[in-house]
């Protein structure tokens, strides 16, 4: 396999769409087996970009490992990547209770928690709040005894490249 090693500064404003994409994710070794098996991967040199406004498009060489009878079936591979205006947004989502028994009663607060994401600037107006799903499980009060729950955030788009809860605490009381 090939492993891509890379450092990539964005312009402010921007970021990769997705994940870098590499022509090959393996090459082909010629040499004797028991230099052969010693080979976990097979690195690439690095990759250095800074200010980066605009689509990744670039080759990058293969490191032949240091042992002289090897010979790699190519010498670079070629790196490509999407990179888009990103902005940040927020919305209010409701707060999800699970595993709660039929029998028990209670009340929490918050019932919505302000949900903070990052997405590409062309799909900012398509994120909803069905977008994310907050949860509390009842089951961690039965294991703590403490009467809040950290909530977890669930994203439920491929569109939003990073979020975080705005409050991670959720408090609760038996009714």
């Amino acid at each position: 396999p090939i492993e891509l090693h890379y450092s990539i500064q964005y312009a402010l404003g921007y970021d990769l769409l997705g994940e870098l994409e590499i022509s090959e994710d393996s090459v082909m070794v010629i040499g004797p087996k028991n230099a052969i098996d010693s080979i976990i991967n097979i690195s690439t040199s690095k990759l250095e970009l800074t200010d980066t406004k605009s689509n990744i498009n670039s080759s990058v060489d293969l490191i032949n490992p240091d042992v002289l009878s090897l010979k790699l079936g190519t010498a670079q591979v070629e790196v490509k990547g999407e990179v888009k205006r990103f902005t940040e947004g927020s919305l209010l989502v409701p707060v999800e209770l699970i595993n709660v028994p039929y029998d028990v009663s209670l009340n929490y607060f918050p019932k919505e928690i302000s949900v903070i994401y990052y997405t590409d600037l062309d799909s900012f107006k398509d994120i909803e709040a069905d977008d994310f799903r907050i949860v509390c499980d009842y089951l961690d009060y039965e294991r703590s005894g403490e009467f809040f729950w950290n909530p977890k955030l669930i994203v439920n788009s491929r569109r939003v490249k990073t979020a975080r809860l705005n409050n991670n605490r959720v408090d609760f009381i038996f009714l």
